[in-house]
């Protein structure tokens, strides 16, 4: 379970995130999958499989030429967040 609170000194804090760091879309496929695993479900009058959960899948994504590679330089970073409000 994850915590969220306000802090005077850091802000807004969540703990019990988990960063995983992959280099290939099977391992992102594979972190989704355990993610799903892990959120509870319960019926309700209009959906049989409701999800009581909230998800939160943030992807950090850096890319560079294959070129510069080896040199560090021309990294682009992009984030996408996948947000699913129970």
């Amino acid at each position: 379970p994850i915590r969220i609170f306000e802090s005077k000194h850091e802000g807004v804090v969540v703990r019990g995130l988990k960063e995983e760091i992959v280099t290939a879309p099977e391992q992102v496929f594979e972190l989704l999958k355990h993610g799903e695993a892990l959120r509870q479900t319960g019926s309700t009058n209009l959906n049989k499989h409701s999800s009581r959960s909230h998800s939160i899948f943030r992807l950090i994504i850096e890319s560079r030429d294959r070129k510069s590679a080896s040199t560090g330089a021309g990294v682009r970073v992009s984030s996408l967040s996948l947000v699913d409000l129970a």
